[in-house]
């Protein structure tokens, strides 16, 4: 009988599940597999991506192995081992990847941009304008995420920048009596 997923250990009765980072897929149903032989759980999953798991069957396929990115990148291409920011005007909730496959990134509306990585570019709210102070831009974004926070009207839409009375940014504001910096997601 064969174990997909799954070794026998020598002198042992009864199959346990691949080690992490490691898959078995079987060619032979009639076959018993001995961890060690040659034939069960030597496959590794490639550089960047690993399993971490006790179910055997998240151990009986190379597309089993996955990578997680961050917010704000995302697999570019098929078996990336590295994630890459998703670039201005786009935005990704990132989450993880099998082997194989390739990341989503998700594009603005049109006018919209983000910073391109990180969390200025994590989730579809990022999607904004650029408030652009003496040498600085503030990206703001189209849904407010802090309170208070700098409300800017632009062609009839509102955009928010994120204020904050710990977080360092180009623009300060004081309202009532408290000094704020207003501050983009990636800082």
């Amino acid at each position: 009988m064969d174990y997909p997923g799954q070794y026998i250990a020598k002198n042992a009765s009864a199959p346990t599940t691949c080690p992490n980072n490691y898959w078995y897929k079987t060619t032979n149903a009639s076959t018993v597999v001995h961890y060690g032989s040659g034939s069960s759980c030597t496959n590794k999953c490639p550089s960047g991506y690993g399993i971490v798991s006790t179910d055997p069957t998240d151990h009986d396929e190379q597309s089993d192995c996955i990578i997680t990115c961050d917010g704000g990148y995302y697999i570019e291409t098929a078996n990336d081992a590295n994630c890459s920011e998703v670039g201005a005007g786009y935005w990704s909730a990132g989450g993880t990847v099998h082997y194989g496959d390739t990341g989503t990134r998700n594009q603005c509306t049109t006018g919209l941009t983000t910073i391109g990585y990180g969390p200025g570019a994590d989730e579809s709210a990022d999607c904004g304008r650029i408030l652009n102070v003496k040498n600085s831009k503030i990206y703001l974004r189209s849904i407010k995420k802090t309170t208070p926070s700098l409300n800017v009207k632009i062609d009839g839409q509102t955009f928010y920048g994120n204020m904050s009375t710990t977080k360092s940014g180009a623009l300060k504001i004081k309202q009532n009596g408290t000094k704020y910096t207003v501050y983009d997601d990636s800082m």
